[in-house]
């Protein structure tokens, strides 16, 4: 992909897939990159287990996928050094990751 369609397929968004190239966030400091990576994990999870129960989805109502998208938790005051803290108690790092 040339270097300027990156950005206009990017748009004003946070999150760009990439067929066969992975993922781009685009944030304002690597903390907000990290929480929207984070999430966009948790996500793609979360569609993952739903989708292997073989049960018909229910999509959320606009009105409630519109209020998730106006939420933005990244930017909040200490919000990435409590997300670091919640997954060192839930992944501790082994003798080998350090």
């Amino acid at each position: 992909m040339p270097r300027n369609s990156s950005a206009e397929a990017l748009g004003l968004r946070k999150v760009l897939f990439m067929k066969n190239h992975g993922v781009l966030i685009a944030a304002e400091t690597l903390n907000d990159a990290t929480v929207s990576a984070y999430q966009l994990e948790r996500a793609c999870q979360i569609q993952i287990l739903a989708l292997s129960t073989n049960e018909l989805i229910q999509e959320i109502d606009d009105k409630y996928a519109s209020q998730l998208v106006a939420e933005s938790c990244s930017g909040e005051p200490g919000y990435f050094m409590g997300m670091k803290r919640l997954l060192d108690i839930q992944q501790p790092a082994s003798p080998l990751d350090l």
